[in-house]
């Protein structure tokens, strides 16, 4: 920003009270007609006025919430997201990598799917391994189609297993939600 410093201030000030968007890059800010302007076509229809004075609240609720999932032995390593956000994919690494480049659904789930957070994941995790382990007692053979996430967290294809086999998580391969 090659500007006079007079006029970056105007700019800096006329910037602060924009409403808030989720990439207010500078490539996303233009001066036009006296005023500064959001550009970001993609992003420009919803705004985060209201929420963003949440962010410290959410923040320690996100890692209050994964401090209790460890205690209960349940946080596998952490999936990455686009950004590297803490606490947004912590304790639900697996094989699936995504890609999960929608910001309302950065979080590669072990169900092969991206969800909102990580909460989200061990929540439909939580489901299908409830639900599986109701299927499990009725049959010595698990259908063919399932994929088996071992206590690490990472994932393998099986045609068909066995009951008595070491698996501790069975997922349906297709999407549940």
């Amino acid at each position: 920003m090659g500007l006079l410093k007079e006029m970056k201030e105007r700019l800096y000030n006329l910037f602060l009270h924009l409403p808030l968007y989720e990439d207010m890059a500078p490539w996303n800010i233009v001066f036009q007609g006296g005023s500064v302007q959001y550009i970001d076509y993609d992003t420009k229809e919803f705004t985060f006025d209201k929420v963003a004075p949440m962010a410290y609240q959410v923040m320690a609720l996100l890692m209050n919430y994964e401090r209790t999932v460890e205690d209960f032995g349940h946080c596998n390593f952490n999936a990455g997201n686009q950004y590297g956000f803490s606490y947004i994919s912590h304790c639900v690494g697996s094989q699936f990598k995504g890609p999960c480049s929608d910001a309302r659904y950065p979080v590669p789930c072990a169900d092969r799917t991206c969800k909102p957070t990580y909460i989200d994941c061990l929540r439909a995790i939580s489901e299908i391994e409830e639900r599986m382990s109701g299927q499990l007692k009725g049959s010595s053979k698990i259908d063919a189609g399932m994929l088996a996430v071992e206590d690490n967290g990472l994932t393998s294809d099986y045609n068909s297993l066995d009951k008595e086999e070491e698996v501790w998580q069975l997922v349906p391969k297709k999407d549940i939600l």
